[in-house]
């Protein structure tokens, strides 16, 4: 079953843990505060073969080898927007996946596009372990300047071995060939260089990649383009056209892709706002009685209405 203009799980897809597994979220900024950061180590006893023997090896010792910062790509150098995008997934990786168990930044999905771009710049600065979904906001960030380029979420929901599993990359359509960027455990699972000719063409090229480790995709779901205004109050609609495999053929699947890069293309999109915008409908403002003829215009200037 396709569906267009749905937003209604836009914001809270992820909320049981991104790709099957459930993690700790640093709220309290940095440094790390006592327990977050006993949390962490907690889980790292749990899943790493040493146990605490890792723990006791790494805390406290003064000679541990520096990390690499990732270094931020100069872009502007790069004349083709294929290389820019090669330039900018090369430097997603730097960052390493994050496998400690601890989210380090909070990615709160509901924010305006400002909000997530200073999220963002803080990834950046703080150079730590990050996961898919932070990668796609980076990846926001640094495709901001590159306006012939569409940029919008693709997301997939899998089922393996009975556990379901969520994965988020960022896509790309310029000059009618698509790709996309992002961060995976597996390298199938996220880069894609800007060479198909179709969005169902590379979909399904993810689609073979999650087969070769025995996951069925169950859902994909793509968001509206993302303007590439860094201080826009926008928000995203991450849910905008999603396609059901559990309930429909492979054929549906295709027909959404197609549906969802014709809106892309001319621009038109049937959008349904979320349920807390709809609470936020503005009423007309009353034209001020005023002897100023410039402000009696301004007022006229900002009328308007919120139309559903």
């Amino acid at each position: 079953m396709a569906l267009f203009g749905d937003v209604e799980d836009g914001v809270d897809d992820e909320a049981d843990g991104e790709e099957g597994h459930w993690w700790h979220v640093n709220k309290s900024g940095f440094p790390l505060d006592d327990e977050t950061n006993d949390k962490m180590w907690d889980h790292v006893v749990k899943v790493h073969p040493k146990g605490y023997a890792i723990m006791h090896e790494i805390k406290g010792n003064p000679n541990l080898p520096k990390v690499p910062v990732p270094q931020l790509p100069n872009l502007g150098s790069l004349a083709r927007v294929e290389e820019k995008l090669a330039a900018v997934q090369a430097y997603l990786k730097e960052f390493q996946y994050n496998h400690t168990g601890t989210q380090f930044f909070e990615i709160k999905k509901h924010r305006p596009i400002s909000g997530l771009m200073d999220t963002a710049r803080e990834i950046m600065r703080e150079a730590l372990p990050i996961k898919c979904l932070e990668a796609v906001v980076v990846g926001l960030y640094l495709t901001s300047g590159i306006p012939s380029l569409e940029r919008f979420t693709i997301r997939f929901k899998t089922e393996c071995d009975g556990t379901c599993h969520r994965h988020i990359v960022l896509g790309f359509v310029h000059a009618g060939r698509y790709g996309a960027v992002g961060l995976s455990r597996r390298d199938e699972l996220m880069y894609r260089p800007l060479v198909f000719k179709s969005l169902y063409d590379m979909v399904a090229d993810f689609r073979t990649a999650y087969q070769r480790y025995w996951h069925k995709v169950l859902k994909v779901k793509f968001s509206i383009p993302v303007v590439h205004d860094l201080c826009s109050c926008e928000k995203i609609v991450w849910s905008y056209a999603s396609a059901d495999l559990r309930k429909t053929k492979d054929d549906e699947l295709k027909k959404t892709c197609e549906r969802f890069s014709r809106e892309v293309k001319s621009k038109t999109f049937s959008t349904v706002l979320p349920k807390e915008e709809e609470r936020l409908k503005v009423a007309p403002v009353s034209p001020s009685p005023t002897t100023t003829r410039s402000k009696a215009k301004k007022m006229t200037q900002n009328r308007y209405k919120v139309k559903i």
